[in-house]
């Protein structure tokens, strides 16, 4: 049976799945408390990357050496993003409470834009941070920068993260 040699393509695709299932959980765990959520996916994202180019890092170190390295500006960068978002669910509520949801005024187009602007740039931060070693504002520019230069493509990643979440909500 030479599919199930340790080095045939059936195993090595087995063992492929097994370092992307052990990077999810690990992400998840080192989740846990919140505030660590940016320096997890960061982490995440940095071992992928080296799994995608063939490097074979032992996952569970590369995770944690990752996690320890990006800290300090992963979570800034985090903390960050979860106080832009309160602030433009604030906004949105506000606008909502005043009555201006009737007719389409400058704020809500403003406010559309801004909103979406933020959320296609903490999808591309995160990696940047993994893939480069830069400032957190250099990050941020280059997140900002990516984003407007693929809108089409960030459009289309939002589209499928929010897709399963209120999918889940329908069906509850």
């Amino acid at each position: 049976m030479g599919f199930l040699r340790y080095d045939s393509d059936f195993m090595v695709m087995l063992g492929r799945i097994a370092d992307y299932v052990i990077l999810n959980v690990l992400c998840v765990i080192f989740s846990i408390p919140l505030f660590t959520v940016g320096a997890a996916v960061t982490a995440k994202y940095y071992v992928a990357m080296k799994l995608a180019r063939k490097e074979e890092p032992n996952v569970f170190k590369a995770f944690i050496n990752s996690f320890r390295d990006n800290f300090k500006q992963a979570t800034l960068l985090w903390l960050l993003s979860v106080f832009l978002s309160a602030f433009l669910a604030m906004d949105w509520f506000l606008l909502k409470k005043t009555g201006m949801t009737n007719a389409v005024s400058f704020f809500q187009i403003a406010l559309f834009v801004l909103t979406v602007l933020v959320v296609m740039s903490v999808f591309c931060v995160f990696p940047i941070l993994a893939r480069y070693h830069v400032t957190i504002r250099g990050a941020v520019r280059n997140a900002v920068l990516f984003s407007l230069l693929h809108i089409p493509k960030m459009i289309l990643v939002i589209f499928l993260e929010v897709i399963p979440v209120s999918y889940t909500h329908l069906r509850a």
